[in-house]
Order: structure tokens, then sequence, then C-alpha cells
């Protein structure tokens, strides 16, 4: 191939950011990011900037599923989860729909343990160990939301290693264990 599709995909997005962030148009921007799509659909760059403008709009439907494409189009999977984290929001907190956002942290965290060959429900997977306790912690709070306590109660005791059989405190105070500990690591004021 040419570099034509990255060429002129850089071009339409440079026109975006000059319509957004100079002329006060985002609405006219989107069309220009749009093209830039077209042109180089694997655009990482091209996608972000369309999730921020969707952001910027007030477009939160739109957004969610930007920011699931942007997600698919990113090949670390530090930064892929960090976008299947942010889609996952949007639909918890501003969509207000917790099972689809349920179906997209399991899917970022099956996204992180098939970049490292592991398998979602027996290896760590890619995800850096404070970003996998983090997707967990959420999907245990969803999982709450739904009214589903069997999968809470499942989840954290195969997250703990408590063997089938304990008790769900014993797997309790092993989370509340584990997120100190995870609160401890993290530098100050950063969150997982």
């Amino acid at each position: 191939g040419t570099k034509a599709g990255p060429q002129s995909s850089a071009l339409q997005l440079e026109a975006a950011r000059v319509q957004a962030e100079l002329l006060g148009q985002p609405e006219v921007a989107l069309g220009s990011v749009g093209r830039a799509l077209s042109a180089d659909p694997a655009s990482v760059d091209a996608a972000d900037y369309y999730a921020r403008l969707l952001q910027r709009l007030g477009r939160i439907e739109e957004l969610g599923a930007a920011l699931g494409a942007l997600a698919e189009r990113i090949a670390d999977p530090a930064a892929k989860a960090g976008a299947y984290r942010r889609q996952a929001e949007v639909y918890e907190w501003q969509l207000r729909r917790p099972r689809e956002a349920l179906l997209i942290v399991e899917r970022r965290l099956g996204a992180g343990a098939a970049a490292s060959g592991a398998t979602a429900t027996g290896g760590r997977g890619g995800l850096a160990p404070a970003g996998r306790l983090a997707s967990l912690l959420v999907q245990e709070r969803l999982f709450h939301l739904l009214g589903r306590g069997a999968d809470v109660a499942q989840l954290q005791a195969r997250r703990l290693g408590i063997p089938q059989g304990r008790s769900v405190e014993d797997a309790a105070h092993g989370l509340t264990g584990a997120r100190i500990d995870l609160a401890l690591r993290l530098p100050d004021g950063e969150q997982a």
C-alpha cells in the first residue's frame, strides 16, 4: 500500500483540530475526522479525537460506541484496557446501563488475557496487576448493581484464591486486604 491513506488521514485530522479548536466548530470537525477514519481506518489518533469531540458535544450514546471502536484499534494492552475502562464508565455512570458496562469490563479482562496468551479465567492476562484488580473491582460493583450476589461471591473467592467451600466472609476479608495493598502501592492521588 501507499502512504496516501495515512497522509490523507493526517491532513483531515489536522483540519478537524483547526475546525474544532480554532474555529469553534466541533460539529464540522466530526465530518473531517470521519474522512480521516475513512482514509485510514486503523488510525488510533483519529479514533481518539473522534471520541473526544463526541464527549465535548455531549453525544454520550455515540461516545460509548466510539470508545469501543478506539479500544479495538489500540495494540498496547494497557492503552486498550484504558479505552475499555473509559467506555465502561460511560455506560455505567452516564448512560446508566450497568449490564453493558459489565460486558465491557469482561471484554477488557479478556483482552488483557488474550494479549498475554492466557485464558480469561486462568491467567493474569496482559493487564498490570493494578489494572486487573481495578477491572475486577468494577466487575464486582456491577454484579452488586445487577443483584448478582452469587457471582460476587464466586468472583471474590476466585480472585483471592480461596478454595471452593470456604465462606464468603473469608473472601470479603481478603478483598479488603487486597484493596489496602493496592492503595499502598499506587502513587499518591492515583486511583486504580
